[in-house]
């Protein structure tokens, strides 16, 4: 997935502001997830037996499960011991972080910011020139 990996690129490079955006498009196009559904996840809504997802309040205030295959349950578990290295984590804590290691915010700006615009076209990913 190019978006992804565009997403690792983001800057300051190494940072749990990159991990957790390649991350977040990743669980987001595996698991059809909502943008907001997956910014409000915290530690405790992922569960390991099965590897699933609880998901609070989603559309229409219902709360429901989301199962996950091995494969992106592993990824987000990787994910998440990357995280520990940059910040303490309660089961209260969000799974998706900013570079200050804060809730990753639905309209973050810093998502547009720093030349990371992203154009999709039919012929691939390019950077934007603003």
């Amino acid at each position: 997935m190019a978006l992804v990996q565009e997403a690792r690129k983001l800057k300051p490079t190494g940072t749990v502001r990159s991990y957790a955006m390649a991350m977040l498009i990743a669980l987001v196009y595996l698991t059809g997830l909502r943008i907001g559904e997956a910014l409000r996840l915290t530690i405790k809504d992922f569960r390991s037996d099965p590897y699933r997802l609880f998901i609070a309040k989603s559309k229409f205030g219902k709360d429901r499960w989301v199962l996950l295959k091995d494969s992106v349950a592993l990824k987000l578990q990787a994910y998440l011991e990357v995280r520990r290295r940059f910040v303490e984590q309660t089961p209260d804590s969000p799974i998706f972080l900013n570079k200050y290691g804060r809730a990753l915010s639905y309209r973050s700006p810093h998502a547009l910011s720093e030349g990371c615009l992203i154009n999709v076209r039919s012929d691939g990913l390019h950077r934007s020139s603003s």
